[in-house]
């Protein structure tokens, strides 16, 4: 069995922006993912409504609203950095930009917490108290006229290399699994399970490079299955008897998942008397924002 240990964190700035144009307060801090977020967005379910409200709660992924809700506005996002290979914290990683604008606001108002949501303010994705320059809880007060601008980035990452070893049939096997990205990494989903998307490579086959696929590659002999976040392809008795074993494995290399190559050494010894049975999970948790 694979897992896709995937992080996410979160860098927000709000503003204060006058009657003038100008900024007249600003805060920049970050949030938590909720349990909902985190499993909404494994599925590539990225909310782009952003809601504020004047309460507090306490961030924990358990919650699901705002203590306080005021009002929800749309957002528009796009990606920066997309697939960046960030050597010196060893992760690859994607940002996504939520910039939202509130409107205008027509009475005097004080916020102190939101989160995105993907239209259903009872959902929320994540949830953040505003914190000042020190990480104290705080709030901002914004007057007639002046309206709240937020840019909210959300950064996603996976280790360059990650290496365990299991036990595969009864032998102690080193497995070094890099990832290699075709698309956005907004999509944190499970590997695309079509067949033309799963490649098998003989003994022989070094560890590959990050972001790099080699190239040929003998393509599984049937698509892989998805039932309840679990990933599996079956490989029956007759298929995939490479010479000298199996010794790379690449899952989902379309445009719009994540794809993960995984090395085994020594090679899997599939031969004509074994099946195999490949499963892969995707984990998504909060974690560090790299600048």
């Amino acid at each position: 069995m694979f897992n896709l240990n995937q992080s996410v964190s979160s860098k927000i700035t709000l503003e204060v922006i006058g009657t003038d144009g100008l900024v007249n307060k600003s805060l920049v801090f970050n949030n938590i993912m909720t349990n909902y977020g985190l499993d909404s967005w494994t599925k590539g379910d990225l909310g782009s409504y952003l809601a504020i409200g004047s309460g507090s709660k306490e961030e924990l992924a358990t919650v699901t609203d705002l203590a306080a809700y005021v009002i929800s506005s749309a957002g528009v996002a796009t990606s920066y950095a997309t697939n960046f290979i960030d050597t010196p914290n060893n992760v690859m990683r994607s940002d996504l930009i939520l910039n939202v604008v509130f409107p205008i606001e027509t009475a005097a108002v004080n916020y102190s917490e939101m989160g995105i949501h993907n239209n259903n303010k009872d959902a929320l994705q994540t949830y953040a108290r505003l914190r000042d320059g020190v990480g104290a809880a705080t709030s901002v007060s914004v007057q007639v006229g002046e309206q709240v601008r937020v840019t909210y980035v959300v950064q996603f990452s996976i280790p360059l290399s990650t290496v365990s070893t299991e036990l595969i049939a009864d032998v102690a096997t080193t497995i070094t699994t890099v990832p290699n990205f075709s698309g956005s990494s907004r999509e944190v989903r499970l590997p695309a399970t079509d067949a033309e998307y799963i490649r098998f490579w003989a003994a022989g086959q070094a560890i590959p490079k990050v972001g790099i696929s080699p190239t040929g590659g003998v393509v599984s002999p049937r698509a892989a299955t998805v039932n309840n976040g679990l990933y599996k392809l079956v490989v029956n008795k007759t298929e995939l008897n490479l010479t000298g074993g199996i010794a790379l494995v690449k899952l989902g290399d379309s445009s719009s998942n994540i794809s993960i190559m995984c090395h085994f050494d020594p090679p899997i010894p599939k031969i004509a008397t074994t099946t195999m049975d490949i499963t892969c999970t995707s984990t998504l948790t909060n974690g560090v924002f790299y600048a």
